[in-house]
């Protein structure tokens, strides 16, 4: 069980006690590796339109990297976001109630496809949730634009769990329509993609 504090609470205990030397905090994520390869790849575009999906992560730096470089960023998460800036909105809904007009540039998923359908974050339970929101994706994305996706990866068999499926290169090339893939990364437990229209 997890349990949501107060900001006073979290400043009170950053000086009581040094939390990044703490558990989990101290260990190298997998969403450094992530992060990373996102923010290489869209680097090196010319700043349009971005639509970051599931941007309240807890250490995601896309929002306020990109629109420091002139991008206009739009933030999804069915939670709240508290970041602010010029070239941001923020839109607290669901990639799959997302209208389908070619709209954006290019488009981020990092470590949220895996979640979408399995009641996690106040999501409907729909087992095919994260095809829907790969269809609303591909609706979304201009033509030539570009998508970032990253996913929990295995060479097995793909597999879910109560808070996440685990994808293997089978079921993710499987998503492929109008998007194809240009570039992965496959790492021992992540993939790492780039795709275009």
């Amino acid at each position: 069980m997890r349990i949501k504090l107060a900001p006073w609470m979290l400043k009170l205990a950053y000086k009581i006690v040094d939390i990044e030397s703490l558990g989990e905090a101290s260990v190298f994520e997998g969403r450094t590796l992530e992060y990373g390869y996102t923010i290489s790849k869209l680097a090196k575009l010319t700043p349009g339109l971005l639509l970051d999906i599931g941007c309240t992560a807890r250490i995601n730096p896309i929002p306020s990297t990109f629109c420091g470089l002139g991008w206009k960023v739009i933030g999804l998460d069915t939670r709240d976001y508290n970041f602010a800036h010029s070239n941001f909105t923020f839109k607290k809904e669901s990639i799959i109630d997302q209208e389908r007009t070619p709209t954006y540039d290019a488009i981020t998923c990092v470590s949220t496809l895996e979640h979408i359908g399995l009641k996690r974050y106040g999501l409907k339970e729909d087992a095919m949730g994260d095809i829907t929101a790969f269809d609303r994706i591909e609706n979304l994305l201009k033509p030539g634009g570009i998508l970032i996706l990253t996913v929990p990866y295995t060479k097995g068999k793909m597999y879910s769990t109560s808070l996440e499926r685990v994808y293997n290169l089978k079921e993710i090339l499987a998503l492929e329509g109008t998007l194809k893939i240009i570039d992965k990364e496959e790492h021992p437990n992540l993939l790492l993609t780039s795709w275009t229209k």
